[in-house]
C-alpha cells in the first residue's frame, strides 16, 4: 500500500475512533500536510518536462491532408485564423489529432470543417480547435484521449451531442513565448 494512503487510513480510523486529545488533532493534521505535501511533489515530478512548442495549425493541416488522401477524399478543411503553437509534447496531441480527423473523416458524409482559432482558459491564452463529427456521440476511446491531452496541458474539453452530429472543442494553453508576442 501507498504509504499517503496508509497515513490517511490511520489518520481516519484514530478520528473515528472518537481522539479527543487536542495535541492528537494537531499531530492528524501535520500527518494529512505532509500527505498533501507527499502528493504534490509526486504529481510534479509526474508532470511532463518541458517539452518543444507543438504548431497546432500545422499538425491539424497535416492530419487532414493524410487522412483525405487515404481516404480517397478531401472533405475536411482546416480553417485557422492565424497559426496557434501550444505547449508540448508532440506525441499524444499528434495521436488525438489523427484519430480525431480519421473518425470526422468517417462519420460525415459532406465536407468538414476544423475551426482553431484563440480563445483563453481563464486569463491564460490559449487556442481552441473545434470539430462536429456526423455522429450523436463519440466513443469512449477518442472522449479519454481528449481528456488525457487536455489534463496533461492544463486545458479544457466541450462535448456537445446533438441530432446527428456532436460538436467538440478542445482548449489549450499557448505556448508561453507564443501567448507573450502575442497575447
Amino acid at each position: 500500500m501507498h504509504a499517503a494512503a496508509a497515513t490517511l487510513q490511520t489518520a481516519a480510523q484514530r478520528l473515528i475512533s472518537g481522539v479527543t486529545e487536542r495535541s492528537d488533532y494537531t499531530q492528524i493534521i501535520a500527518q494529512l500536510r505532509a500527505v498533501a505535501n507527499e502528493l504534490a511533489a509526486q504529481e510534479r515530478r509526474a508532470a511532463p518536462g518541458k517539452a518543444d512548442p507543438v504548431d497546432l495549425t500545422a499538425m491539424l493541416c497535416d492530419a487532414a491532408a493524410k487522412a483525405s488522401s487515404a481516404a480517397g477524399q478531401s472533405a475536411i478543411t482546416v480553417v485557422a485564423a492565424e497559426e496557434i503553437t501550444v505547449e508540448g509534447p508532440a506525441t499524444d496531441l499528434h495521436e488525438l489529432i489523427s484519430s480525431l480527423v480519421e473518425f470526422a473523416l468517417g462519420t460525415t458524409r459532406a465536407a468538414s470543417e476544423i475551426r482553431i482559432d484563440k480563445a483563453c482558459i481563464g486569463s491564460r491564452a490559449a487556442g481552441a480547435l473545434e470539430l462536429a463529427v456526423g455522429t450523436a456521440d463519440l466513443p469512449d476511446f477518442l472522449r479519454r484521449k481528449l481528456w488525457e491531452v487536455a489534463h496533461r496541458r492544463r486545458g479544457q474539453v466541450s462535448i456537445v451531442s446533438e441530432a446527428n452530429r456532436c460538436r467538440l472543442t478542445l482548449t489549450l494553453p499557448l505556448e508561453r513565448r507564443s501567448a507573450a508576442v502575442t497575447g
